[in-house]
């Protein structure tokens, strides 16, 4: 298994990077911030790249491609704060690719329309119709709502309860209200349905017992969001090393302080520790070997969302007052990784899920 990256794969993040500082400014992220609208040339320039559909099936080798490249497009996506469904798009792309669902992928492929993800539970009733099923209730805390066209989201089917629904937003039986978040960089919305008709061809239903529509949404959005808070983890670091150097007091620059070095010094270690689990489990999924993904993921996303809300929070104490100003760019990405960090399961749910999991390891060793 190979940890390190190719060439081809270190160019691409080359490029992305050097795109993303072009297109993505502080600036033009704090303008999202005001008026909330996705900029056109932002997603003219992602769908030209082609970096909403980086993950694909293999379905001969059964086998996920392209894991590596949506990884380090995330961190840079990360890097800058990108206020954009980059995370939802790629994933929805996969899931409709490999379920064989071609009622909107073209248009995802081709950014013609874009999708979120309900990434939290259900909290209402689905029933059968005359066209497939209806469903009446509210999804809370869904990405980007008011921005796209559609939203992927878990449903229970009588007998099968891996099953994904394609719900169109703009739907007259479909309203978004908007909920007060931490992260104004990744606004949330509520989805409230109300006797919205599912047919068959918007539902993905997954008969195969080898693999789980729920599981790989679960999987790749786990990734993904690590990869993009080890991105604003390493920007972070990079502006406080570089304010501290700035700074004068007693007339040298604060960076000679002690104190400070050894601040640094430790989020250093947190973000190489973070930048070492990603890789691992990136490595893993790339290669598709036959290893515990929900418990390397969740190692993952436990090591480095403790990670990066330290790392994120002694950038504001190293920044000093200043830190705790709105004009100070600090807060932003204190905010991002307090966000990223909840998503798809916290510190705690994680840490609770590897130890069960190592239980269960335990006892059957045992017997």
């Amino acid at each position: 298994m190979n940890f390190d990256y190719t060439n081809d794969e270190k160019i691409l993040q080359a490029s992305v990077n050097r795109m993303f500082k072009e297109y993505v400014s502080i600036d033009k992220v704090r303008g999202f911030l005001e008026n909330g609208n996705l900029p056109d040339s932002l997603i003219e320039i992602l769908s030209s790249q082609g970096l909403l559909s980086t993950i694909s099936w293999e379905e001969k080798s059964e086998s996920i491609e392209g894991i590596t490249y949506a990884v380090l497009t995330s961190i840079e996506a990360g890097r800058v704060l990108l206020p954009f469904p980059l995370l939802e798009n790629s994933v929805a792309s996969y899931i409709l690719q490999k379920y064989g669902s071609n009622s909107i992928y073209e248009e995802i492929l081709t950014c013609e329309e874009l999708c979120t993800i309900a990434w939290e539970s259900y909290n209402g009733s689905m029933r059968k119709s005359h066209e497939g099923f209806q469903l009446t209730g509210k999804y809370s805390f869904v990405p980007f709502a008011e921005n796209v066209n559609y939203m992927l989201t878990k449903v229970e089917l009588e007998g099968n309860n891996d099953a994904i629904a394609i719900v169109n937003l703009s739907d007259d039986s479909v309203s978004v209200k908007k909920r007060n978040s931490i992260d104004e960089t990744y606004p949330l919305y509520d989805v409230i349905l109300s006797e919205y008709n599912v047919t068959t061809e918007n539902l993905l239903i997954n008969n195969d017992e080898e693999s789980s529509i729920h599981k790989d949404i679960e999987t790749l959005g786990r990734i993904l969001i690590c990869a993009e808070m080890v991105g604003l983890s390493e920007e972070i670091l990079n502006k406080t090393v570089a304010y501290s150097n700035e700074r004068k007091q007693f007339n040298q620059s604060i960076s000679k302080f002690q104190a400070l070095k050894h601040m640094a010094a430790e989020s250093y270690l947190l973000l190489e520790g973070s930048k070492a689990a990603l890789d691992y489990a990136t490595a893993v999924i790339d290669s598709n070997e036959d290893e515990d993904i929900v418990k390397i993921t969740s190692i993952v996303k436990s090591y480095v969302s403790d990670a990066s809300n330290e790392i994120t929070g002694t950038a504001i104490q190293m920044h000093g007052g200043i830190g705790y100003t709105w004009e100070s760019d600090v807060h932003l990405y204190f905010k991002r990784s307090r966000r990223s960090a909840t998503m798809l399961g916290d510190v705690y749910f994680h840490r609770e899920l590897i130890s069960r999991l190592l239980l269960d390891e335990k006892v059957k060793v045992s017997i």
